[in-house]
């Protein structure tokens, strides 16, 4: 699946927009929340690596629909509370209003932006601080060490930071079935993410400076793990198999999703020809996938490696 940027990409050098996005931002976070939280990995490893209890007060920078903040809930329960932050107001919008209707009382999202949170919530006030696909989308290096700043000077001492970041490019199984699969997919993420931080400042693979960098922001105890997201299994529900016909369109000329992937990816010299002939191979497979999903079949898929790290605030 192509990664997620923000509601409204656009070139940070100032001469002009990038093409705007074929889904909004809220609609790309609900499908990845679905393609996500559903783990036992989020459920049980997690909470032991970040030592979440009962009564927690937790920050959850970048929050979007706050699907972070739902699967951390039962840890915090009965009288523990979950601040969401983040600067998409369709987003926090729609994941207060789900949370109202399905008893999520304690868990408040606000519209605000994660890296500015000391302007909102009282510092040194959260026993954790939590973000997923947070580092990422940050501008790099000067918003990446202040997001770290910012979680340091947001907890208690002793409250621990929990980050997750993916480490892209993403390893691919057994797609051998469609002529030239990996070599297009490499080449397609590592081109993608290079106009990434021409544009906009983004840089995809953050994951393995993570540890160092919060070393260097004052975190100390250190604890990693990784993880790599779960293959689909059958039957397959009608938005498994949705997200992933969202590939297929998303790699078709005209579509918007495309025609933003195009102007990035012309940005570090990449020519029409070859971005099209990419998107025709990793089409085909995605068209193939959704084929073997609508027959019951297991097919192959993508599997995100996540860097996950813990670090902790020190008591003095």
């Amino acid at each position: 699946m192509t990664p997620r940027a923000s509601s409204t990409p656009g070139r940070s050098d100032g001469r002009g927009s990038l093409p705007s996005r074929s889904r909004t931002r809220s609609e790309r976070q609900w499908e990845y929340e679905k393609w996500l939280w559903d783990s036992d990995y989020f459920r049980l490893v997690v909470p032991n690596l970040a030592n979440i209890r009962p009564g927690a007060r937790i920050l959850n920078l970048r929050c979007g629909q706050g699907g972070m903040a739902r699967t951390l809930y039962p840890l915090i329960q009965p009288d523990g509370e979950i601040i969401g932050l983040d600067d998409d107001v369709e987003a926090v919008e729609s994941g207060n209003e789900y949370n109202a209707k399905n008893g999520f009382d304690r868990i408040k999202l606000l519209p605000h932006s994660a890296l500015e949170a000391e302007d909102y919530l009282p510092p040194a006030s959260f026993d954790h601080v939590a973000s997923i696909l947070f580092l990422m989308w940050t501008r790099y290096p000067e918003g990446f060490r202040k997001a770290l700043d910012t979680a340091f000077r947001m907890l208690r001492p002793g409250g621990t930071y929990l980050s997750i970041e993916p480490d892209y490019p993403v390893f691919f199984s057994g797609m051998w079935k469609t002529p030239g699969i990996e070599e297009a997919q490499w080449e397609w993420m590592n081109v993608r993410s290079q106009g990434y931080g021409k544009y906009e400042g983004f840089k995809f693979r953050i994951a393995p400076e993570v540890p160092r960098r919060m070393i260097e922001a004052g975190f100390r105890n250190l604890r990693c793990s990784d993880y790599c997201s779960l293959e689909w299994f059958p039957p397959y529900p009608k938005w498994q198999i949705d997200a992933m016909m969202s590939g297929v369109t998303s790699l078709t000329p005209g579509d918007p999703e495309m025609e933003y992937s195009r102007t990035l990816m012309k940005a570090v010299g990449h020519r029409d020809q070859r971005i099209d002939e990419l998107a025709r191979v990793q089409r085909a497979w995605f068209q193939d996938v959704v084929d073997q999903m609508k027959r019951g079949e297991m097919p192959t898929m993508n599997r995100e490696f996540m860097l996950v790290t813990v670090g902790e605030k020190p008591e003095s």
